[in-house]
């Protein structure tokens, strides 16, 4: 993710923010659906909110509600998000670099 906000023409990192979104797409298909997804669902429906632009505001949040009770899913976040000691804080910054990026809200 940080490459891919760094420079949305990366073709590498998007490659593997693709990969990384179809491995979301079947955890989906093999589980219940999580937190995140139903509250994003419940607030997208009931206020006819964009799908893609919920879920992003709406993840750093779940996570962090999330996160003392995942410890082994923290650590991998950690990684992969660059080694940061808070997932959570760390996609609300990326989310937030990325709005500055793009001048969007």
């Amino acid at each position: 993710m940080p490459a891919l906000v760094r420079d949305t023409g990366d073709l590498e990192a998007r490659e593997q923010a693709q990969y990384e979104a179809w491995l979301s797409g079947a955890c989906l298909g093999a589980t219940t659906m999580s937190l995140h997804h139903k509250l994003c669902h419940s607030l997208g429906g009931t206020l006819d909110l964009p799908h893609a632009p919920t879920h992003s505001v709406v993840l750093p949040h779940v996570l962090a509600y999330n996160q003392p009770g995942a410890p082994q899913a923290v650590a991998a976040l950690r990684r992969a998000l660059g080694d940061t000691p808070d997932p959570a804080r760390r996609l609300w910054e990326l989310a937030g670099a990325r709005s500055r990026l793009t001048g969007s809200s």
